[in-house]
């Protein structure tokens, strides 16, 4: 799942909301899965998917600006694909 950096930051920002809510509940279910068993393919995978989350939380704090323009963008884009679809 892990994502490089550049990807994620092409992301809207409900797009980047979704996806760490989606890595967040992946990340419980891994925890629960550790306390378990003993495995150590959990162990890295935990590690993976807190970096993940780290990279959107960042993305989202400090890049609101441009999340907020791309997001702008797309609704507009969005509206006049309903148009001229009616």
């Amino acid at each position: 799942m892990s994502k490089t950096f550049n990807a994620l930051k092409d992301l809207t920002e409900d797009e980047l909301k979704k996806k760490l809510a989606e890595l967040k509940l992946e990340l419980v279910k891994l925890n629960a899965q550790r306390q378990s068993s003993i495995n150590s393919k959990v162990s890295s995978q935990i590690r993976k998917t807190r970096k993940d989350i780290a990279r959107i939380l960042t993305i989202l704090n400090s890049g609101s600006a441009n999340l907020k323009k791309k997001t702008v963008e797309n609704k507009a884009k969005q509206k006049k694909i309903n148009e001229s679809n009616e």
